[in-house]
């Protein structure tokens, strides 16, 4: 369904993460994985070690390819916020052997060529930058593009400025006539 298609995709990165946190030894095992809330600035990091929160960044469209329909490749990001105590591990870490380099290798690993709905490509990273540092915690967004095709049927409805006919004579000459809707033929 179309228009699931965003939280669709959004929901099969987290699914994916969760599963590989339940793998002892991964970089994810004791992190937060969540969605972004509605009001991002009331989200809190609930577990002592780091968070992950995903959520829906933009699109970006192709021009149109045909002409009797809308076929146009979708370009989807998402965004992976990563927040952690520690910036490297284990030797630094100040609560568990995780730092944000770790997690940040783990999350493109995990995320990195899946395909999250059928007509979808693999997901790829685009980048990932420090956003922020302080107050304790290291700040990196991770963003990751899917690209998936998207074709719907032109609605076809008379218009209303009038009609246009083909005409091909015999010579082989044709020529596109308008006419006003209620003309006589």
């Amino acid at each position: 369904m179309v228009e699931m298609m965003i939280e669709t995709i959004e929901t099969a990165i987290l699914e994916a993460l969760r599963a590989d946190a339940k793998t002892e030894g991964s970089a994810l095992e004791k992190i937060q994985i969540e969605r972004c809330p509605e009001d991002a600035s009331t989200r809190l990091m609930d577990s002592s070690t780091g968070s992950v929160w995903v959520h829906f960044a933009g699109i970006k469209t192709s021009e149109p390819k045909q002409v009797f329909s809308v076929v146009q490749d979708d370009i989807l990001y998402y965004d992976l916020d990563i927040i952690m105590r520690n910036l490297r591990a284990p030797r630094h870490a100040v609560t568990t052997g995780v730092g944000a380099y770790d997690v940040i290798d783990r999350v493109r690993h995990v995320i990195t060529g899946m395909i999250p709905i059928k007509p979808a490509k693999p997901v790829y990273m685009v980048n990932c930058e420090l956003t922020d540092a302080g107050r304790g915690f290291w700040y990196y967004t991770a963003r990751f593009a899917v690209r998936v095709p998207y074709a719907e049927s032109v609605k076809k409805e008379e218009p209303v400025w009038g009609v246009s006919k083909k005409i091909t004579f015999q010579d082989g000459r044709t020529v596109i006539v308008e006419s006003k809707e209620n003309e006589e033929d």
